[in-house]
């Protein structure tokens, strides 16, 4: 991606603002920012508490397309029964459901209208 479609690209900057306002709601050695999988899969926020984790990914595309998503289902599948929800926030209006049960798409606009 250059540095003109990063701009055009608000993804990565909510996805730091929302590992932002999660990290004083968990101790910081339970929240990891953007960890990088085998095969080089990524989420934006890694959370964990014991042996359980959650995983969130941010996409700006007003509805998920057939890769979104896929960052969280490698993570899903590297932790086993151990993972315990996965959110895609997107940019449009509608809570889809993924093919993964244990993973969500959720409006971005969720995160203020409750």
């Amino acid at each position: 991606m250059t540095q003109a479609e990063k701009e055009r690209n608000p993804g990565g900057l909510v996805a730091t603002l929302l590992s932002a306002a999660l990290k004083p709601q968990m101790a910081a050695r339970q929240i990891q920012d953007g960890p990088t999988l085998p095969d080089k899969d990524q989420v934006d926020v890694a959370m964990t508490k014991a042996s359980k984790v959650w995983g969130v990914e941010v996409k700006s595309a007003m509805s998920p397309g057939a890769g979104d998503g896929k960052g969280l289902a490698h993570l899903a599948n590297v932790c086993g029964d151990d993972f315990q929800q996965g959110i895609l926030f997107h940019a449009g209006a509608d809570l889809l459901p993924l093919p993964d049960k244990r993973l969500l798409a959720v409006p971005l606009s969720a995160l203020w209208e409750r």
